[in-house]
């Protein structure tokens, strides 16, 4: 019974120590859309740089473990330039733009450094592509093909 009062009693002012934050954050998003081949052209897609952001909850589920729900927006997509066996140039840029919503458990290893992990639905928003064939340009906001909903995971860390 002793035991149990002083876990009970210690729970209780950590509890009223911590608290649960809520956020912003912003920073820069680097996707890439792989590589694939259509007809004899192979299409490599390099890194795009695009916008992440939105709002976070961090909440403390005990001293080293914490649960952080967030919603951001985030641009994603890819660059690509490849000539074909005729000799014409192929220029091409896709940004496509997703609501992501991670549902991450971090665990603080040291006071400045927490290492998260969690799964996460993504919803299309919208996409944009410029496609460049020899002097032709075109210009679309079509989502023919595009994925609506995907389901993955997120690792990392904050400092």
């Amino acid at each position: 019974m002793v035991g149990t009062t002083m876990i009970l009693s210690a729970t209780d002012i950590y509890a009223q120590q911590t608290q649960t934050k809520i956020g912003v954050k912003a920073g820069l998003s680097l996707t890439t859309l792989g590589s694939f081949s259509y007809s004899t052209l192979a299409y490599d897609y390099n890194l795009r740089p695009g916008f992440q952001g939105g709002v976070f909850l961090e909440t403390p589920i005990s001293k080293s473990v914490l649960f952080s729900p967030q919603v951001l927006f985030t641009q994603r997509g890819g660059n690509v330039n490849t000539t074909s066996a005729r000799g014409v140039i192929l220029k091409g840029s896709t940004q496509l733009n997703y609501i992501d919503v991670p549902l991450l458990v971090g665990f603080k290893a040291f006071p400045n450094l927490t290492f998260y992990a969690g799964p996460q639905a993504s919803f299309y928003v919208s996409e944009h592509y410029i496609l460049t064939i020899g002097r032709s340009t075109v210009t679309s906001t079509e989502s023919t093909g595009t994925i609506k909903t995907n389901f993955g995971g997120q690792c990392g860390c904050w400092l």
